[in-house]
């Protein structure tokens, strides 16, 4: 185990992992309701959703050159930037303090991750990729619900004031890395192995601004949804957590299992009521936990830091913002064939996957 105030040490890693999670999930869980609240319809959450996910691609693409003193920023900086943005919204929730908070949040918070990953990275300690995944996994589990509930009796105030409270104790915890740390030089990630991250993030995208908006318009109450979403990341959470336990080796099985289990709304036009929505994110959850989680680890070990995390979050960013724009967008102009069209691509995906296996046996049995 490692020792001191560094993410070498796993106790470190879970915990700030597990504060800055739990602050982002409160904090981004109310931002489709309240633009939802405005009444301008599905394309406005899809863009909010896009504005939270679009700094994945342009920080990723900057940190492919880091160094310490760019990862110990992203380590830290952001717990009290998004401090400071919660207490703002504590004062005011209208639309134009809404988007710069969306714009700025959705920026600073992607700081956070890349340096955490590529810091894990750097570390190669083997498990703290699926211990990192774990820890964040959590908050998504538990907080929706509680959230909602929360939401339901007292409002957007209390929660924005606890939340800010919460990053101000992650800033002052979180550890900074004092080591100069040489990655060893590795190849570039097989495209193909990674491209589920495309398909984790349409799901993710999708869950939070487009299925929420889409439950309150239907009448479902705050706490229910919640409790929902929380359903998702329970499954995420405890997928996480198996995870930790469980070696898989084979990337292309891992990449097949992810796009299999995230395909599943596909079913929801057939039937879309809270049953079937239950049983698809919590499946879904699991082959999101197999993402995250497994992906990253493979990147750890193939890729160098700056590459690996780069397509790791780009193809996640790029996917978040299929989801929740696009899927705004199919679900306004085609209801549930919008959806079924959505979640068809990793379908498509594991066909292809899938074909090229076959062939490749063919192959091989015609040069016995």
């Amino acid at each position: 185990m490692g020792r001191g105030k560094s993410l070498e040490n796993p106790i470190y890693l879970a915990l700030s992992s597990l504060i800055f999670s739990s602050s982002w999930m409160i904090l981004s869980f109310t931002f489709p309701i309240i633009g939802n609240s405005y009444g301008v319809g599905y394309l406005f959450t899809g863009i909010l959703g896009a504005l939270v996910s679009l700094p994945f691609l342009i920080v990723g693409f900057f940190y492919r050159n880091y160094n310490k003193k760019l990862i110990n920023f992203g380590m830290k900086a952001p717990f009290l930037v998004l401090s400071i943005l919660c207490f703002i919204l504590v004062i005011n929730q209208s639309f134009y303090f809404l988007l710069p908070v969306v714009v700025v949040g959705g920026s600073i918070q992607s700081f956070f991750w890349i340096s955490t990953e590529i810091e894990i990275n750097l570390l190669e300690i083997k498990g703290h990729a699926e211990l990192y995944s774990a820890a964040w996994g959590i908050p998504a589990g538990i907080l929706p619900a509680v959230i909602g509930s929360i939401l339901h009796l007292v409002g957007y105030p209390p929660i924005f004031v606890f939340t800010g409270l919460l990053f101000l104790l992650g800033f002052i915890l979180q550890p900074v890395d004092k080591k100069d740390r040489i990655a060893v030089k590795k190849k570039l990630p097989d495209l193909m192995m990674v491209l589920p991250m495309l398909f984790v993030g349409i799901l993710a995208g999708f869950t939070f601004f487009v299925l929420i908006p889409l439950l309150i318009n239907r009448g479902v109450e705050l706490y229910l949804i919640g409790i929902i979403v929380s359903i998702w990341g329970i499954s995420f959470a405890g997928g996480s957590l198996l995870l930790n336990f469980l070696t898989i080796k084979n990337i292309e099985r891992i990449g097949m299992i992810t796009s299999l289990f995230v395909s599943l709304p596909v079913v929801w036009i057939l039937s879309f009521n809270i049953f079937t929505i239950i049983a698809v994110l919590s499946i879904g959850g699991i082959g999101v936990s197999v993402g995250f989680s497994k992906i990253l680890s493979y990147l750890s070990d193939t890729s160098s830091p700056g590459t690996g995390v780069f397509f790791y979050e780009s193809l996640f960013g790029i996917g978040f913002i299929t989801g929740s724009l696009a899927g705004s967008v199919l679900y306004s102009y085609l209801a549930m064939t919008g959806i079924f069209i959505l979640f068809a691509a990793p379908l498509v995906y594991l066909t292809l996957i899938i074909s090229k296996n076959h062939f490749n046996a063919r192959e091989r049995s015609r040069s016995l």
